[in-house]
């Protein structure tokens, strides 16, 4: 599933609702970087935000129940001083409290009524019990309607003493003797009534557009009928769905299609059967029924059988389908070539629908999908929104193994399925454009919205350990860093032993649910020679590594330089004390004259080599490299190797500077030009705050600047990211106490100071790319990087305010050829206090209010870009003709964008607190609807002890509100909850 309500943009703060789920234009620079290739994944593809699919079912079950298993998870202290508040929190949810399923499910037949208020589903499930089980228990939510006489029977036989449990939504049927004996198969059946047009929470069966749509990841099925709705309940199902055939002409299920037609008894409805063959778990179920209309094309598999694609959208869609079918073509071929994987049905499916929490959904052979993941055409996509739906098509169709055929046993192995399937998807991305720049996005995302998690309430190892709605864990940590873990795998066994490794994974659990020590066992199995025990704690364990170097080089004419390594990690929530980690740390060394320089490794006999990797296990660890020159620096965590916090203790600006301009990783030149950027705007805000004046740049960065700008010779695309300057979310997490006002001042003077000092040196950049950027679209790399370093370079010289800018800016929002310009240059006007802003703001509304994917970025970009003023400008936008609060996107696009993703607006409103208080009303308000997007848009608030005073305290003072707010969901709860603990 993909969390990823991208992300084309930069995430400020939080969470997944953040990788998967909130991408946002904080700058333009990072709206033209963000095309670098990175997902958008399952999708943020978090929550911002890979990002990213399916989320939870608010459970009814009574506060008060399981507390000593909350008590686990807190302090003495904590749980003492919250006693009161803990008697009304909801159940908890405990990994070590897994048992087996008591009854399996081995098949499944459904027939599904549809009907827009009054749809009847009835499911024959044929069950095997465990001896000594004497009751069937089926999940269902509590909106069903079902006769607990007439409506359930056993192998045919009206079911006795059936009853609902109200406590935890449960239907629980009594197993006669002779049908539980000796572990004999039966029948149950079960008929329900559900209304999926009063469904707002987007979850189970609903309506969108007047469609019939479904969502059931993490536990969405118990809202279609009663059943043991886990995801080691494997079953083979087969659907007959049956409609009004003039309004739902199209009917789409799981698995192959055998049968269609009229239906005997009411011309006026047809039916479609569909069968899947392969066991899957109940979230993986699907079907669509509406007034669709699709675009074709097949697939030949490596052993030559011919499978049938289709993509659904709504009428008048067609012509921006065919990214998203290539996407999937592509997709196709690379799972095979690199992972031996073929597709293993007739026919895969993938349908666009408006109304979606999330990114995407990988039911088998019928991918879900929101519209914006589908949906592209010149006129109306960013580069990032094409390199975007490719990605995210690209995981969802990589969950047909990594996740489909082999899934997760329990909720809390999430990780299991997802981190790999956006690593899988990470690479695919960077196979298919540049692995450099696609490489940096992915960072870019993981410090933006995991690194901050992990440095919070809600900080949790990558398999959390409870929970209390599996919603909330969809989150950058399972999906963002558990991707580091998987390439921190990639980067110990090397290409071919993680190949080795994978194979033997699918051969070992293929058609099985499966925990995350099944995983790393089968690495283990197909590379012996590699202990991969310690590294299990990165699934254990919370909370960002810190790993401080030290570099030293030897006496006189020795020819060594020796790195001290020293780590540790930060306590997190109910994790006071921590193991050391297995962190694989890649290097290199550049010599004086600034080329790489091979060295050996720990021997002065050892095998020259260009660059090496430590497996950094201990708290200290040192190595010795021989036949390094005199003058030489080390590059350290290559292309960011392990997901940690590296200080390079001791590293000079003339270092950094010499890095930036010679080192051949391109990560690690992005790092160093944001490094410095960095210490330049934090010794600002320090001033900022004592009232002194700001200090200029020193000259070795603009020297530095300048050379890698005008280095043609560089991928335009890392030009672009060197040239951009940290976010305000990045910049909060380098220190203990943040100050949202000083941190903005401080940043857009060393931003000004760029753009002054630099003015020459971009408008010549800006005067050689122009030629190269008219004629025929291309999404080749190069032309994507051409765009994002010019778009990149207007927005610097823009913060002069010089007429010919602003106008110019406006001609491209009037007159570009792409969306990409046009999107760039209306987020540069749209921060500035002038008339080409209103003049634009309108002209891009008045050009676009017809597509629904292109308002949404205009929603965005306002919510995102609005100054001290932004409270007002969100508030009007909640009430504009354009803004649906039912949509999730809106929501994200408006609200998550103003409180993720503008933190100078959202802190500076006036009076104070008010911007708060408002987005605190609108989380109670949507609650009540959908849960799952209310508990995305109340993370903003999970950090509020990161900022100085007053704002720590109204913000405090907001989550008590929402806290104290009656009837709120178990999603909202949590969070909040657990940012006051």
């Amino acid at each position: 599933m993909c969390s990823r309500v991208e992300e084309e943009n930069e995430v400020e703060g939080g969470s997944l609702a953040g990788f998967d789920m909130f991408a946002f234009n904080t700058s333009s620079v990072g709206a033209a970087v963000a095309a670098a290739g990175a997902l958008a994944h399952k999708s943020t593809r978090v929550c911002g935000l890979r990002a990213l699919g399916a989320r939870y079912i608010p459970q009814h079950v009574s506060r008060g129940v399981q507390r000593r298993s909350l008590f686990r998870m807190m302090s003495a202290e904590a749980a003492t001083a919250t006693l009161e508040t803990q008697k009304a929190m909801p159940a908890v949810k405990l990994l070590a409290d897994y048992t087996p399923p008591p009854v399996m499910v081995d098949n499944i037949d459904m027939e599904v009524q549809l009907h827009e208020t009054k749809t009847v589903v009835t499911s024959v499930l044929t069950c095997r019990a465990r001896p000594g089980v004497s009751v069937l228990e089926l999940d269902m939510d509590s909106s069903m309607v079902i006769n607990t006489g007439s409506g359930i029977s056993i192998n045919g036989a009206p079911a006795a003493d059936v009853s609902v449990s109200a406590e935890n939504s449960k239907l629980c049927i009594p197993i006669p003797g002779d049908v539980s004996s000796a572990g004999a198969s039966f029948q149950v059946q079960t008929k329900v009534v559900v209304n999926p047009e009063a469904n707002k929470a987007l979850e189970g069966l609903y309506m969108s557009g007047g469609n019939f749509c479904t969502q059931c990841e993490a536990e969405g099925f118990r809202k279609i009928t009663p059943f043991p709705d886990r995801p080691d309940v494997m079953s083979t199902y087969s659907t007959v769905i049956i409609a009004d055939k003039e309004k739902y002409p199209v009917l789409l299920g799981n698995g192959n299609l055998v049968e269609s037609g009229a239906c005997e008894n009411d011309t006026t409805r047809h039916f479609a059967k569909y069968v899947d063959p392969w066991p899957k778990p109940c979230y993986l179920f699907a079907l669509v029924a509406g007034k669709l209309v699709y675009l074709k094309d097949f697939f030949t598999t490596m052993s030559g059988r011919k499978v049938a694609l289709r993509i659904y959208v709504r009428d008048g869609d067609i012509p921006k389908c065919k990214h998203a079918m290539e996407s999937l073509k592509r997709s196709m071929t690379w799972d095979e070539e690199k992972y031996g994987r073929e597709y293993d049905l007739d026919i895969f499916n993938v349908v666009a629908v408006a109304d979606f929490n999330m990114g995407a959904m990988e039911n088998k052979s019928l991918n879900i999908f929101n519209s914006k993941y589908v949906l592209a055409s010149t006129e109306t996509a960013t580069d990032a929104d094409f390199i975007s739906i490719e990605g995210i098509i690209g995981h969802e169709y990589f969950h047909n193994w990594t996740g489909n055929r082999v899934t997760c046993r329990d909720w809390f192995q999430l990780t299991l399925k997802e981190g790999l399937t956006v690593f899988r998807d990470q690479e695919f991305s960077a196979d298919m454009g540049s692995r450099a720049v696609t490489r940096i996005g992915n960072v870019m995302r993981l410090r933006s919205a995991q690194f901050p998690q992990d440095a919070g309430p809600m900080a949790h190892p990558t398999r959390p350990e409870s929970y209390i709605e599996i919603n909330n864990f969809y989150t950058a940590t399972v999906y963002q860093k558990g991707a580091e873990v998987i390439r921190m795998l990639y980067t110990i066994l090397g290409p071919d032993g993680f190949r080795r490794g994978t194979d033997r994974y699918f051969e070992l659990f293929d058609g099985q649910a499966v925990t995350c020590e099944d995983w790393i066992r089968a690495l283990a199995e197909a590379n012996p020679d590699k202990d991969l025990e310690q590294f299990k704690l990165w699934y254990s364990q919370a909370g960002t590594p810190k790993v401080k170097a030290v570099v030293t080089e030897g006496g006189a004419g020795s020819n060594t330089m020796t790195v001290h390594f020293e780590q540790t990690i930060p306590p997190t929530p109910g994790q006071a004390e921590k193991l050391p980690m297995h962190i694989p740390i890649a290097m290199g060394v550049l010599g004086p004259d600034g080329k790489p320089v091979a060295f050996r490794v720990g021997s002065a006999d050892g095998e020259p080599v260009m660059e090496t990797v430590l497996d950094l296990k201990a708290k200290q660890q040192t190595l010795v490299l021989y036949d390094v020159p005199s003058g030489s620096v080390a590059s350290l965590l290559r292309g960011f190797s392990a997901p940690v916090d590296l200080e390079y203790v001791g590293i000079t600006t003339s270092q950094l500077c010499f890095i930036m301009a010679h080192d051949t990783d391109s990560f690690n030149t992005y790092e160093a030009s944001q490094q410095l950027l960095t210490q330049a705007i934090l010794e600002n805000v320090k001033r900022a705050q004592a009232g002194e004046s700001m200090v200029e740049l020193d000259e070795q960065i603009v020297d530095a600047m300048k050379l890698n700008l005008a280095d043609s010779s560089l991928d335009p695309m890392l030009r672009a990211y060197v040239l951009s300057v940290p976010s305000e979310g990045t910049l909060f997490e380098k220190v203990e106490l943040a100050d949202p006002i000083a941190t903005y001042r401080a940043r857009k003077f060393v931003k000004e100071q760029l753009a002054s000092r630099l003015e020459s040196t971009l408008r010549k950049v800006m005067a050689d790319l122009e030629p190269k950027l008219g004629g025929e679209y291309s999404l080749d790399p190069t032309a994507m990087g051409n765009r994002a370093l010019f778009n990149a370079s207007l927005e610097l010289v823009a913060t002069m305010n010089a007429q010919e800018d602003l106008q110019l800016c406006l001609r491209r929002v009037e007159n570009a050829t792409n969306m990409t310009d046009a999107l760039a240059a209306l987020s540069i006007l749209a921060r500035k206090d002038c008339e080409e802003s209103t003049v634009a703001v309108s002209l891009f509304y008045k050009k676009w209010s017809h597509d629904y994917l292109v308002v949404d970025k205009w929603l965005r970009i306002q919510a995102t870009s609005a100054g001290a003023n932004a409270l007002d400008v969100v508030k009007q936008l909640v009430s504009h003709p354009a803004f649906d609060i039912s949509n999730p996107n809106n929501v994200y696009a408006v609200l998550g964008g103003f409180a993720m993703g503008n933190p100078y607006g959202w802190h500076a409103a006036e009076p104070k607190g008010a911007a708060y208080q408002f987005i605190a009303e609108q989380v109670v308000r949507i609650d009540k609807m959908n849960p799952q997007v209310a508990s995305r848009i109340v993370s903003c608030f999970t950090r509020w002890r990161k900022f100085t005073e007053p704002y720590q305290s109204l913000m405090k003072a907001q989550l008590e509100f929402i806290r104290s707010s009656p009837g709120i969901s178990n999603d909202v709860y949590e969070i909040v909850e657990k940012s006051l603990a």
